[in-house]
């Protein structure tokens, strides 16, 4: 896992971007405002690394979360 050394704030265009991307890179602890915005209610899971969206778009392989 790369960690960043000096704080980098998440990319303009991050919320299009996957989580997988933004989680391996640590944006979610350089800027978590935004991060959490993009997990805040998921509806979506990813099948290949466990993370939780909001937004389809933000996962490498979604999968609609099932409600009870």
């Amino acid at each position: 896992m790369f960690l960043l050394k000096e704080k980098h704030h998440l990319p303009d265009d991050a919320e299009q971007m996957h989580l997988c991307y933004l989680g391996d890179d640590g944006y979610q602890a350089e800027d978590s405002r935004v991060y959490r915005k993009l997990t805040r209610h998921p509806t979506h899971v990813c099948k290949h690394c466990g993370r939780k969206a909001h937004e389809a778009c933000n996962l490498c392989q979604p999968e609609q979360i099932e409600s009870f």
